[in-house]
């Protein structure tokens, strides 16, 4: 754009420039001005849908089912078995060129299954990109456990492309074989392995060889607890991780060596010491067996159910789940051990928090704070934020977005919903926050993760009702991509049309 020239008649020189500042400076401010006050939505948003069945997605996005509960899946001896349910963590593995691709689904199961293993699993599967769509591709194939004994519920986790590993997360593991075992119904080689009851060797974070599809080794020296995500600093050497438990910890690994986790220290935080927020933990095996209670009898803060997390620069973003109201001296807590944010959510001998929230850790100065608190909008009733679990971001255009899965956990309002939040605004409430989706009555949305050009996010539909709509009967995983692609794909050239 050429500068225009203002008709100076008889003004003097200096005059003429001043008034040419003078009408730069305003348009200068009036381009600010536009930028900050009306900002773009990100996409229309959809509309509330009580108990749906089937999934409502903004008017802008059109999806299409990748993987179902029930395929059939191969193990690596060519046995075919209908495919496990519960999907859970979902990791997008770039192939060798930008229309190859794997993805990774976690299974968060415990029952029994003689061909694909009994217990949890998980489930590889190659995509190619043909006409702007990831298409699947050969065969799926089961992860082998058996190499580590086997596995138990596996939830979240962390891929680290360093080494090009998934690092599994087992949840919530049984406390006794008869739990494992679930009268013939879960887990039924309750024999020793590795000097630990057979129970015992489920609860930890777990490696994986995608090239094999097998299970490299159980990752004792990481502790033993409800594993939930973990996310891994830059230099390979700490690993930050989650524990969905009530009461829960917030722990921390430092390896002696970047991208080794056999050696190295393992720690549990403590906001409330103003000096040191990191306590080094004890990490003799039988110590590490029941790491979460050793934590919170040395003065560990206490946490209700922490889920995911997801790292942007110096910040960690966390979802915390809540939890049904729970009592603190059959736990042995004491108020002043909780969370602050958790503090005014105590009543007597009780803690009174069913909403959750979204919280944030700055990486530098290992302060852990509230972000937003989940509760019914203001301006829209009808957004109602609570239990947030899975979690993602990603940049576009200078801002950074949060997709927030919900998981409910008492029947507080009418679905659970995925929410984006744009991650600058400095003090956000729920009516901040954009209706993305409704998942299909019953279903928890989770394992949300996007390609590597953005274009297509990946989410799964985890135990929905069995009377909804097909596919949403069961567990499935989706590919979820802009409408706007229809419009500007021509002759087999594809525009390139970010996901929003």
């Amino acid at each position: 754009m050429g500068f225009f020239r203002p008709d100076t008649g008889g003004m003097k020189k200096n005059d003429a420039y001043i008034l040419l500042l003078f009408c730069l400076f305003v348009f200068h401010a009036e381009a600010q001005v536009t930028l900050f006050q009306f900002p773009q939505a990100p996409f229309k948003e959809s509309p509330y849908s009580p108990a749906p069945k089937t999934l409502v997605l903004s008017e802008e996005f059109e999806y299409y089912t990748l993987f179902e509960q029930g395929d059939s899946v191969y193990n690596n001896l060519g046995q075919m078995s209908p495919s496990k349910g519960n999907h859970d963590y979902t990791v997008f593995l770039p192939g060798s060129s930008t229309k190859k691709a794997t993805l990774f689904v976690s299974h968060e199961s415990n029952d029994t299954n003689s061909v694909l293993g009994d217990g949890g699993g998980g489930t590889f599967f190659s995509l190619r990109k043909k006409d702007y769509e990831w298409k699947r591709s050969g065969k799926f194939q089961a992860v082998d456990f058996s190499t580590v004994g086997g596995t138990y519920d596996n939830c979240g986790g962390v891929y680290i492309p360093k080494t090009k590993r998934i690092l599994s997360a087992e949840e919530f593991p049984p406390k006794s074989n008869k739990a494992l075992y679930k009268k013939g119904k879960g887990f039924r080689d309750t024999s020793d392995i590795n000097h630990l009851k057979r129970y015992q060797n489920m609860g930890w974070m777990v490696e994986i060889d995608p090239s094999s599809s097998k299970a490299v080794k159980k990752l004792y020296t990481l502790g033993r607890f409800s594993h939930e995500s973990g996310w891994l600093s830059k230099d390979g050497k700490t690993l930050y991780m989650t524990d969905d438990h009530a009461p829960s910890v917030f722990f921390k690994f430092v390896a002696d060596h970047p991208y080794d986790f056999d050696k190295g220290t393992l720690y549990a935080y403590d906001q409330h010491n103003s000096e040191n927020h990191w306590m080094a933990l004890p990490g003799e095996l039988d110590s590490l067996l029941i790491i979460r209670d050793i934590a919170l009898r040395k003065g560990a803060t206490v946490f209700a159910r922490m889920e995911w997390m997801t790292g942007v620069e110096d910040k960690l973003y966390i979802t915390e789940t809540g939890a049904l109201p729970m009592c603190l001296s059959l736990h042995g807590l004491k108020k002043n051990n909780f969370a602050k944010h958790l503090q005014n959510k105590i009543q007597g001998d009780t803690l009174h928090y069913a909403d959750g929230s979204l919280l944030t850790f700055d990486l530098k100065t290992d302060q852990l704070s509230l972000r937003l608190a989940g509760g019914r909008g203001t301006k829209d009733t009808t957004k109602y934020f609570s239990n947030p679990d899975a979690l993602a971001a990603f940049k576009s255009n200078g801002r950074t977005w949060l997709i927030m899965c919900e998981d409910q956990i008492e029947d507080i309002h009418d679905g659970n919903e995925v929410w984006w939040l744009d991650a600058g605004i400095q003090n956000p409430g729920i009516d901040s926050l954009y209706r993305f989706l409704t998942a299909p009555a019953g279903a928890e949305p989770t394992g949300v993760c996007l390609s590597k050009d953005r274009k297509t996010l990946f989410l799964n539909i985890q135990h929905p009702f069995e009377e909804n709509q097909p596919p949403f009967h069961h567990s499935c995983t989706l590919a979820i991509r802009s409408k706007s692609w229809k419009a500007t794909y021509k002759g087999g050239q594809g525009v390139n049309v970010s996901f929003w």
